[in-house]
């Protein structure tokens, strides 16, 4: 089999369904996202929240309702319960509009991100280009493969780098990438399954700080994505400065070992920045 066919089938040996790894980015992430959105596990997941935030805002309201009728004062009275009926029934609303609401926001930031992608010129991909191109040309030296006893060391050893280490380190770099977006979507599930309880916290002073805290951490989630792209430019950035070649193994290392950091950096940033 010929060398170039052999790294791209290297690639395709890591599928996801129909997804080849070197392809594992934030377009197929989110449809991920979709399709664990959507499961029944997370219906009822939400369900049980909501039902649970709809219990708490009716408790309120049935508390503050007795309190109004045992209070003296005729035409207020009625007033302040119609007051607390709409009170209620936006809360309701709001309960029910949130998958709604957070769909349309991930759309708006989802646009923003695509932007921001382009800009870079792409997700990390490991430079899975010049690894082919470099796999074409050791095919021409070595249509056969190299000779242990025929071929020098540094021959051996160059062979070995770019056609096993190389192409490794590539799928990492993919794959660390991929895992960081995994992990960010998996926060905003989570952030989805608590939102009825968040927002019913409004209708008492004492928990609203829990929606603030709520809101916080949806904005941290939504910036996430363009912290990684900003900490994965920055490390290819870095490498193309300070290496004449950045493809070379210790290139690629440095790449690795880089992004690992910053990825888990740009992320512990976001939070103490918000």
């Amino acid at each position: 089999m010929r060398l170039p066919v052999v790294l791209k089938n290297y690639y395709k040996a890591y599928n996801m369904a129909d997804i080849p790894l070197s392809q594992f980015g934030i377009e197929n992430v989110t449809k991920i996202y979709l399709q664990v959105k959507t499961s029944s596990l997370m219906l009822i997941t939400l369900g049980a929240t909501s039902a649970y935030g709809i219990f708490l805002s009716t408790s309120v309201f049935i508390k503050q309702w007795r309190a109004n009728m045992n209070a003296s004062g005729g035409p207020a009275v009625y007033k302040g319960i119609m007051d607390l009926f709409w009170q209620y029934l936006f809360t309701l609303v709001m309960i029910g509009m949130m998958p709604i609401a957070i769909s349309g926001m991930e759309e708006v930031f989802g646009t923003i991100q695509q932007l921001a992608i382009d800009e870079v010129k792409g997700e990390p991909n490991g430079a899975i280009a010049t690894l082919i191109a470099e796999t074409e040309e050791m095919q021409r030296r070595y249509p056969d493969g190299p000779s242990i006893f025929y071929d020098t060391l540094p021959d051996l050893f160059a062979y070995f780098n770019i056609v096993y280490v190389k192409p490794a380190l590539a799928l990492a770099v993919r794959w660390l990438y991929a895992l960081f977006l995994c992990g960010r979507f998996l926060y905003l599930l989570l952030l989805e399954i608590v939102y009825p309880i968040a927002w019913v916290s409004l209708l008492h002073e004492d928990t609203s700080k829990w929606f603030w805290g709520w809101a916080s951490n949806m904005l941290v989630c939504f910036l996430l994505v363009p912290a990684f792209l900003i900490a994965n430019k920055f490390a290819d950035t870095a490498v193309i400065t300070v290496f004449d070649d950045p493809y070379t193994l210790i290139g690629i290392l440095a790449q690795f070992f880089l992004k690992l950091y910053l990825l888990k950096r740009a992320g512990e940033l976001v939070f103490k920045l918000l």
